[in-house]
């Protein structure tokens, strides 16, 4: 590849752009990025790091202002650009579909298009010093065009969205932070990008998979459908040798072990996970027992599946003896309206 290079640190994937002298996207490092996706559906690959080379001038600095006037300055292409765009947010999609971590580590100027792209990631790490992240699309007579109007909205709500796109916003990288834009901002963003890489890739695979399959669409629905995800999810976890294997070795008192493939692997301790070990340690064996054994009963009691109900149509809701039931009138439950409400 001409734009990306890789590497592995344990079994995170770690995926490096270079495009000198300005680290601008194209066409050309987005057909290289699918490639680099495809690869990533690797199940030994376990979380992913993008970042940029220290040496070079921007993470994702922008999309290429040269090829945008191109597409825009001829009537033909300029008709379908929309269609070009329309392919990169599929990409990105793609990112997002992937059963695993994909982590930003923004160590350099990251706006328009290149934002875009950080957006199609799980995790957004920022990196102090003299960056720039933003999306200045209306200064340059654009707008966001490969999804990011949409998964911004999505991610900090649409009040702040409309301040940043309409004015075109470009901030540094503690304002991203206060805006919810970066989960957080480090000294060296690639080392903080690849520790949380490693953190989730020692987690068992299969609930960081399905969280992803919950949490992604359900954003995208209304509640009661969402619920509906998560508890597919939930369900497919629990027959998984991942929850077993896992929930055995919490109950035995081992660290719990990662299973990939036949060979299970440590799980590589946490803050939390060794705060909660410490905790269970002070506890006096007696009551350690009797937790073990609530934990032991309520894994052996069956499950009853819950009664489906049915929201039934207005001529539908009779009483058993044939008789329509009783409506009830608003001011029964809320009662008599307020001043406000009249």
């Amino acid at each position: 590849m001409q734009f990306w290079t890789t590497d592995r640190g344990g079994a995170a994937e770690i995926a490096t752009f270079s495009n000198p002298p300005r680290n601008c996207l194209n066409k050309r490092v987005i057909d290289e990025l699918e490639q680099l996706v495809v690869q990533w559906r690797n199940p030994s690959i376990r979380a992913v790091v993008i970042q940029s080379r220290a040496e070079d001038a921007g993470f994702f600095t922008q999309y290429s202002v040269e090829e945008l006037y191109g597409l825009a300055s001829d009537p033909v292409t300029s008709r379908y650009s929309g269609a070009i765009v329309r392919g990169y947010k599929a990409i990105f999609d793609q990112m997002m579909a992937l059963p695993k971590v994909i982590i930003a580590a923004m160590n350099g100027d990251a706006m328009g298009g290149g934002f875009e792209l950080t957006l199609a990631c799980g995790l957004r790490i920022g990196q102090l010093g003299d960056f720039r992240y933003g999306n200045p699309g209306v200064r340059a007579g654009v707008i966001p065009g490969a999804g990011g109007t949409e998964r911004m909205t999505r991610l900090v709500g649409l009040a702040r969205v409309l301040d940043w796109v309409l004015r075109g916003r470009i901030v540094r990288p503690e304002v991203a932070l206060e805006l919810g834009l970066v989960r957080e901002v480090a000294d060296d963003a690639p080392a903080r990008a690849l520790e949380l890489a490693q953190e989730i890739a020692s987690l068992p695979p299969m609930p960081i998979a399905n969280a992803k399959r919950a949490l992604y669409p359900g954003a995208d629905t209304n509640l009661q459908a969402a619920f509906e995800i998560e508890n597919m999810n939930w369900t497919e976890v629990m027959q998984s040798d991942d929850a077993q294997l896992a929930l055995k070795t919490f109950l035995a008192g081992a660290p719990i072990r990662v299973a990939t493939g036949s060979n299970p692997r440590t799980r590589r301790t946490t803050p939390l996970t060794r705060a909660s070990e410490a905790a269970d340690g002070a506890r006096p064996s007696s009551e350690r027992s009797a937790r073990q054994l609530r934990c032991q009963q309520a894994l052996s009691t069956p499950i009853t599946p819950p009664q489906q109900t049915h929201r039934l149509p207005k001529a539908s809701r009779l009483q058993p003896g044939g008789q329509r039931c009783r409506p009830v009138a608003l001011s029964a439950i809320y009662g008599p309206p307020g001043p406000l409400h009249r």
